[in-house]
């Protein structure tokens, strides 16, 4: 490599300099790889066979030993693979014959090997997590059997293959396991990763951990199942719970249905503790991570949690039949008068009574009045207009504050964002023109309509598919709410390039010139 005076960087003594990318340049000499900096330095040496793209945490995959093709990709083959990372170099050691990333769903793990079997991971694949911990087997023959953990950050092994028949990805310090399935059931339980202690629960999971029938620790404690029973098609369900804390114990164990919901924090929340009262009816009262009560004498039958995006934290909860909502603090700031309330989102409450639908705010004061068959869930809370239903026919724009929405009715809609929506007529016939056939491609599916403003007002000249929506928002406002009808036609035609390589047969019509 020279710069831009002719001047030598880097000696004549690759076999191949890939492009740089964020400060280092994979290269190849003879048959192995590594990784320099801009002056030529080794910031990984020339020891492996394959080094993968960095994924956004800059990591990638390593691996020693032979590439070949499977038919399809090529894939390595009878080699190791190890964590690299750009800027500290080795993460975890190229000594293992299979590796997994840990997926955030519960009881999954993304994962590759590198034995015959492989079928997860291509070479041009990328990692996907931050890989804070991984799976590892260290005798794979395509799938991990068995397999151990490992410390993503220090490449220590934390737990040993072969300890437990499967493990899950650590939450609060504790990593979910389940020992190997018998005829009394499959014993699981938790690992300290502090103290290198277990907790092994005492009653037996019988799907053998196909369900998951315990949860991870939140906070200071977490669910176990405290009794199962085989359903009617043939799987397992859980017929009561009790609540253990990192030291095994038993804090609580009279649950028979739960609720869990996340905070804004990673590892905060809320739980739902439903117990069963002498007349068979369900009551719920809230706690927090660690199991510690928010209320006195809450003894709510119904409750919907809040999502954790939301700035203010309004339990929506159900009592003596009605709806209401209640904040952290205990006071009621939607009073329970409504039948039926949906999880707060971008700061809205759907709130029905008896069969119309309005809209609360999350201080309970009333944003629009109940009088609707049904409101279409908002997309940008910064754009005062919501699409209602008046009828089960057809939607109408309505702009808060005002009495009634505006009179053109809408077969089908989708929703305000930026300030405009697309649309689609009641009875709406898009003509057999160049640019409606073109809109529709090659699928012939995408629906036809139009883009309106907030004032209800058809902003764009051309009907619009419902695919290139996006598109024209975004040049609306890039043009203050005006499109031209030769600026329509451009992007058209600037969008729709795959669909028009045609075979000529006549000559070609205006519309279809781009002047």
């Amino acid at each position: 490599m020279i710069d831009s005076l002719g001047n030598p960087v880097l000696p004549v003594k690759y076999d191949e300099i890939y492009p740089f990318e964020r400060g280092v340049a994979k290269v190849r000499i003879k048959d192995n790889y590594g990784l320099i900096d801009g002056k030529g330095q080794w910031v990984l040496p020339p020891d492996y066979t394959h080094i993968s793209p960095f994924n956004a945490y800059d990591l990638a995959w390593v691996a020693t030993g032979k590439l070949k093709s499977d038919g399809k990709k090529l894939k390595l083959f009878g080699g190791k693979v190890g964590i690299v990372s750009r800027k500290d170099g080795v993460k975890v050691g190229t000594g293992y014959d299979g590796l997994a990333e840990f997926s955030l769903r519960p009881n999954d793990w993304m994962g590759y090997t590198t034995g015959a079997k492989i079928l997860s991971y291509g070479l041009l694949d990328t990692l996907r997590t931050d890989c804070t911990f991984l799976a590892y087997d260290k005798d794979s023959n395509g799938t991990l059997i068995s397999p151990g953990l490992i410390d993503g950050t220090t490449g220590q092994v934390i737990v040993k293959a072969g300890t437990y028949h499967k493990i899950c990805r650590p939450v609060g310090g504790m990593m979910r396991f389940y020992a190997r399935p018998g005829k009394n059931g499959t014993v699981f339980g938790y690992y300290n990763l502090t103290s290198g202690k277990e907790i092994r629960c005492t009653v037996p999971d019988y799907s053998g951990g196909r369900e998951i029938t315990h949860s991870d620790f939140v906070g200071d404690i977490a669910l176990v199942i405290s009794g199962q029973e085989k359903t009617a098609d043939g799987k397992w369900s859980a017929t009561g719970y009790s609540v253990i804390n990192k030291n095994g114990e038993t804090v609580r164990d009279d649950i028979v249905q739960t609720q869990f919901g996340a905070g804004k924090t990673p590892g905060t929340g809320y739980w739902a503790f439903f117990k069963k009262t002498a007349n068979g009816a369900l009551t719920c009262d809230l706690c927090d991570e660690n199991g510690h009560p928010l209320f006195i004498n809450s003894d709510f039958s119904d409750i919907i949690f809040s999502n954790a995006e939301e700035e203010e934290t309004l339990f929506c909860v159900q009592k003596d039949g009605y709806w209401g909502g209640i904040a952290q603090d205990g006071h009621i700031v939607i009073p329970f008068e409504w039948d039926q309330l949906l999880s707060p989102r971008h700061g809205v409450i759907y709130a029905r009574k008896a069969t119309s639908w309005g809209l609360l705010l999350t201080d309970g004061s009333e944003w629009i009045a109940p009088l609707y068959h049904e409101i279409a869930p908002d997309a940008d809370r910064e754009t005062d207009n919501v699409f209602v239903r008046t009828d089960s026919e057809s939607w109408q724009n309505l702009k808060v504050g005002e009495a009634k929405p505006f009179p053109r009715r809408y077969q089908a809609i989708e929703n305000f964002k930026d300030g405009f929506a697309w649309v689609q007529p009641v009875n709406f016939p898009p003509q057999d023109t160049f640019f409606n056939k073109i809109q529709r491609g090659l699928d012939n599916d995408s629906a036809m309509g139009y883009i309106v403003d907030t004032n209800d007002a058809i902003v764009s000249p051309l009907p619009v598919a419902r695919k290139y929506a996006a598109a024209f928002r975004k040049a609306l406002i890039e043009g203050n709410g005006v499109l031209s009808l030769q600026e329509a036609r451009r992007l058209l035609l600037f969008l729709t390039i795959p669909y028009r390589t045609v075979k000529l047969s006549n000559a070609i019509t205006e519309d279809e010139w781009d002047y």
